[in-house]
């Protein structure tokens, strides 16, 4: 019988992560989008105007290329710095599908302008904006799926792949290892920002020893780092050896 704190708390995370999805998702890009639509909506019936022809409204289209845009941006961010594996196709066909949605609904857009200055087209007016919602709902819910996905993949990067061959463990110490460079390599621009500096003439920095302490600090977390350093290297020697 499986553990009820556990799977309590196991529960209770899930919840939150899929609550932190939907509020990135709704107040996100997709609440900015669909605002416009919203607005007209809130017009036309304060107005008290048919809705009949709202689905024609070009504003669908404009909403749709906006979500179809952040989803391939979102794509395309998860391959470059979240998923780190060359030969993982899944994310590629993911941002060749919304490029292709993209153009959709760009000539969606063409053909609806087109038909509000009266040019016929041979496609019949609902028809385009039946394709209109539902190319908008497609984006809504890819946007979603790359949020999902975004969400996994900072989980995933954060775990080490105990189970996973040698080469994936060794691939999963690039990427942080990567990572730990960028931090690095900013802190060594502060340290070098920090003796161009003035000291504060504050009263309750010197009467602390503000500085002295930090610095201090520093010392014990520089002396750690090179431990780590100093293992890391030899681990990866011993590696390379076998």
């Amino acid at each position: 019988m499986p553990n009820k704190p556990l799977l309590s708390t196991r529960l209770s995370s899930a919840t939150m992560r899929a609550h932190r999805v939907l509020s990135v998702w709704l107040v996100g890009d997709t609440l900015y989008a669909a605002l416009p639509i919203g607005i007209l909506a809130l017009i036309d019936s304060v107005r008290g105007d048919s809705f009949a022809g709202f689905f024609l409204r070009k504003e669908w289209s404009f909403a749709a290329i906006v979500l179809f845009g952040v989803g391939i941006r979102r794509m395309i961010r998860l391959k470059v710095y979240a998923q780190g594996i060359p030969r993982s196709y899944t994310l590629d066909v993911g941002v060749q599908l919304l490029a292709v949605l993209l153009v959709t609904a760009a000539v969606t857009l063409a053909l609806v302008i087109l038909n509000e200055k009266g040019v016929g087209l041979g496609v019949e007016a609902p028809k385009l904006g039946y394709i209109q919602v539902s190319l908008f709902c497609f984006g809504a819910f890819m946007l979603l799926a790359s949020q999902i996905a975004e969400e996994r993949f900072s989980a995933a990067a954060n775990r080490l792949p105990l189970l996973a061959p040698r080469e994936m463990v060794v691939l999963h110490i690039d990427l942080r290892l990567a990572h730990a460079n960028e931090i690095l390599d900013y802190v060594a621009y502060a340290s070098r920002k920090a003796l161009d500096v003035a000291p504060s003439a504050d009263d309750v920095f010197r009467e602390t020893r503000f500085l002295t302490s930090k610095l201090e600090s520093l010392d014990y977390g520089l002396t750690d780092a090179a431990k780590f350093l100093s293992e890391i290297r030899t681990n990866l020697e011993r590696i390379r050896a076998t």
